[in-house]
């Protein structure tokens, strides 16, 4: 079972690569056309990458497609670009779409770039018999078939914590065993903070890792910060309001606010000395190592 990791921001995109993780995954919010929140486009980041694994880490889009990143197009010229810039696979996500339009979506994605990228399906928190059907549907159009599916392991990530209840391995791996048979790896989102990955080893091919190195990061740059520098981050952090995606109203405190938010402004913040520099790089470095 192989890490992959969610493109925070730059550092950690940075050391992940360093460590040739399996996999960097990048949402629209992080990576897009004109540069995300973490200061990169699509080239930038695949150049980024290829430097600094030598090749060995692969670039994903994550939860690409229709209505998907907060947009309200249908991905297209995003995914376009993934492709322009040498992204290695596409995550075609149609769950944002009604039902009865979504295996359509997705046929038509998949005959546009089967025959440049590989690619990936499923959503985000949909059950194991939606994602059956959907590849049946695959299978049935005479697509190529993707080369791995996202299944629904049970984590929840919400105000920033792991919220869900995983399903046992036992339970999930007639589910991998099927897509297994057919020559698809399987991947689980949303395993931030979850005690029980090592139990997923066999049983699936990759599992992903986001806000829980963006968690890291941000921890280590507050403790190497002055006191009073800090307190002002956190304060202007608070009042972005960028904290409000993960936190219903009658969530979390002022300080868990504050800190989900200064991950969406990096660019931001005080510039760090070498040596606070160095600290958060191997906090970071050694997070993702432990996997």
């Amino acid at each position: 079972m192989r890490l992959c990791v969610g493109a925070g921001s730059r550092r950690i995109v940075e050391e992940a690569a360093k460590l040739r993780v399996a996999q960097i995954v990048a949402s629209r919010r992080q990576v897009d056309i004109g540069g995300g929140y973490i200061g990169l486009d699509q080239s930038g980041l695949v150049g980024l990458v290829r430097e600094l694994s030598d090749g060995h880490t692969r670039v994903v889009r994550d939860h690409g497609g229709p209505l998907q990143g907060g947009t309200t197009d249908n991905g297209l010229a995003s995914f376009d670009a993934d492709v322009a810039a040498g992204f290695d696979v596409l995550h075609l996500d149609v769950s944002a779409l009604p039902k009865i339009r979504q295996s359509r979506a997705l046929l038509v994605l998949i005959k546009r770039y089967d025959s440049q990228i590989d690619f990936e399906i499923g959503g985000e928190r949909d059950d194991q018999e939606w994602l059956t059907d959907l590849t049946h549907d695959v299978f049935e159009a005479g697509c190529a078939l993707p080369e791995s599916v996202v299944i629904e392991a049970g984590g929840h990530i919400w105000a920033d914590r792991q919220c869900g209840f995983f399903q046992p391995p036992e339970k999930i791996k007639a589910t991998t065993d099927w897509f297994h048979e057919h020559g698809i790896k399987v991947k689980a989102h949303n395993m931030d903070w979850a005690g029980c990955r090592n139990q997923y080893a066999g049983v699936l091919d990759y599992y992903n890792i986001a806000p829980e190195f963006s968690d890291i990061e941000v921890r280590a740059i507050l403790t190497v910060l002055d006191h009073d520098v800090a307190m002002s981050v956190l304060e202007q952090a608070y009042e972005s309001m960028k904290w409000t995606r993960w936190f219903n109203d009658d969530e979390g405190t002022w300080l868990e606010r504050a800190c989900c938010a200064v991950r969406y402004g990096m660019d931001e913040l005080p510039e760090l000395t070498p040596s606070q520099e160095a600290f958060v790089r191997s906090q970071i470095y050694a997070a993702i190592k432990r996997g």
